[in-house]
């Protein structure tokens, strides 16, 4: 099946699994083309399919796949950000911390975002990268 046909399949489950299968056999070459069709796709927001494009996305562009996250309004879910940052965690985490995009995103925010924070040390956990107990003892209890 195509990836346009594993968007539109009715079953919850099935149409995660294919996605994910065609998203494994894929590459940064097929972004474009991905990306077309699932913006075309009949998904609602926030749907899984975009948090495993975009944790795809994020294997090899995690800056770009979040800014995506964050300009397309079906894919601006916290469900599909979240993804992206644990992604990153996992890959590299200085890198995201270095991003800028932990820091809060509204006027009245101030430090980092922990919606944005959980899923990156989770992401960092995972990987058994070294560092994440000093960086997290580095944070002010205060800017949270």
């Amino acid at each position: 099946a195509s990836f346009a046909e594993a968007l539109a399949h009715p079953d919850p489950l099935q149409r995660a699994g294919r996605v994910a299968a065609i998203l494994a056999e894929s590459g940064p070459d097929d972004l474009e083309r991905l990306r077309g069709e699932i913006e075309a796709a009949p998904l609602l927001w926030g749907d899984l399919e975009y948090a495993l494009f975009a944790g795809w996305w994020a294997r090899f562009d995690p800056s770009a796949a979040i800014s995506y996250c964050e300009d397309e309004v079906r894919t601006s879910h916290p469900r599909v950000i979240a993804e992206v940052l644990r992604m990153w965690g996992r890959t590299d985490p200085q890198a995201a911390i270095d991003s800028g995009w932990l820091v809060g995103r509204t006027l009245d925010a101030k430090g980092l975002n922990p919606d944005y924070l959980d899923p990156l040390v989770v992401g960092w956990f995972e990987s058994r990268r070294p560092g994440l107990d000093e960086w997290i003892q580095t944070l002010d209890p205060a800017s949270q």
